[in-house]
């Protein structure tokens, strides 16, 4: 999709893990969507993230609602948004 619609400032990169491959101070935003849930050690995800975002960076994170309505995994594998909260302000990240 981004070759089709001819954007220049989307880089996808695939990360393994708490490990996202990415450089140091190298972009202006990382977003996350609906894999939050699938990291064991989110908290070193969240620093390596946060070592990857320029000053003034953001990360922005959509996952799944705790519950067990709509699609997505079960009920016992989603992340209540207060925990990623917890565990991103333990990377020494701040919620905005």
């Amino acid at each position: 999709r981004v070759q089709r619609e001819g954007l220049a400032n989307v880089v996808p990169v695939k990360g393994s893990g708490s490990r996202p491959g990415l450089d140091a101070a190298c972009c202006d935003a990382v977003l996350l969507v609906g894999v939050v849930h699938e990291i064991e050690d989110r908290v070193a995800l969240f620093g390596n993230l946060g070592r990857a975002l320029k000053p003034g960076g953001r990360l922005g994170v959509v996952d799944f609602r705790p519950g067990d309505s709509g699609p997505g995994p079960g009920a016992a594998e989603r992340v209540p948004a207060e925990t990623i909260e917890r565990e991103a302000t333990s990377a020494d990240l701040r919620l905005i």
